[in-house]
């Protein structure tokens, strides 16, 4: 059995039952899975707009303003701690979310030197 898997001669895969190489039945399994896994991300993020487009336009005037800034937070610091935070869960890191992903506004700002010196 494993001369053939070696050789590439045809091999029954167990999922579909039907003569394939181990190389195609393996594109066949990651397929299906990547499938899977888009399908799982393109449902959250639909979900995710519906309920970002769910909520009303806030009218009213503010009277004060909160304004946080993180310094040395750019986009891959940020992408790094949402990663460790869901592995920290048990999940793979990309679909977890952290406080500050939820608020309703917000912006990157690109900071540096008026002069060169």
């Amino acid at each position: 059995m494993e001369r053939d898997i070696e050789a590439g001669n045809p091999t029954h895969c167990l999922i579909c039952k039907i003569p394939v190489t181990v190389k195609t039945a393996v594109t066949i399994i990651v397929n299906c899975l990547l499938d899977s896994w888009r399908r799982d991300w393109f449902q959250e993020a639909q979900r995710s707009l519906e309920e970002t487009l769910s909520n009303g336009m806030n009218t009213n005037v503010a009277k004060n303003v909160i304004f946080f800034l993180g310094d040395g937070m750019g986009v891959s610091t940020v992408t790094a701690g949402r990663i460790y935070m869901g592995q920290k869960k048990g999940q793979t890191g990309e679909e977890a979310n952290l406080v500050f992903d939820k608020f309703p506004h917000v912006a990157l700002a690109k900071v540096g030197k008026i002069r060169p010196t």
